[in-house]
């Protein structure tokens, strides 16, 4: 809602078109969409290529948060390997914070970028560590979510707003250090 407040937008002045952000830029060359919400490092690509900026997350009130969502079933199935994922996640977050000249060559190959663009692109972000995660999965995913979930039922994404009481469960990530 925020993002529409400040093109000065209504909800009804919209056509949602579905694609993926790998596709940003050629819906975007080929004329399909006037604007779309993308992040790095199509981001940075389309400004590369002339297009603006008309809103960026700094400006949020509510920071964007990255989720792994999953039935409980699954995790209960294969919890080793969802151990193994988040490890391997915050072994990733404290190779980029404790050591950049060794994470920027394994994302660049990665990403397909420059280390001076990953640099910049790195630079703005907040990548939470795994206590600030903690904090946010107890303290504050809930009240995140409920402003997500009116969004989206707002545009047609969801059918019925979801219940949250479940939502955030700290279990899996306290055994993933």
């Amino acid at each position: 809602m925020e993002v529409l407040h400040a093109a000065d937008l209504t909800r009804d002045q919209l056509t949602l078109i579905p694609s993926t952000v790998d596709q940003h830029i050629g819906i975007m060359r080929q004329a399909e969409v006037d604007a779309v919400i993308s992040f790095e490092p199509y981001a940075s690509a389309l400004v590369s290529e002339g297009y603006h900026v008309i809103f960026d997350s700094s400006k949020l009130q509510n920071p964007i948060i990255d989720v792994l969502v999953s039935r409980e079933s699954i995790i209960e199935q294969h919890q080793q390997q969802f151990q193994q994922l988040l490890a391997g996640h915050w072994q990733a977050v404290e190779l980029l914070k404790q050591h950049p000249e060794k994470a920027l060559p394994i994302l660049k190959q990665r990403l397909g970028q420059t280390e001076t663009a990953l640099t910049g692109i790195y630079q703005g972000l907040i990548i939470p560590d795994f206590d600030h995660n903690a904090r946010i999965i107890e303290h504050d995913l809930n009240g995140l979510a409920a402003s997500t979930r009116e969004a989206m039922f707002e545009f047609g994404l969801l059918n019925e707003i979801p219940m949250l009481d479940a939502l955030a469960d700290n279990t899996l990530h306290e055994t993933s250090r």
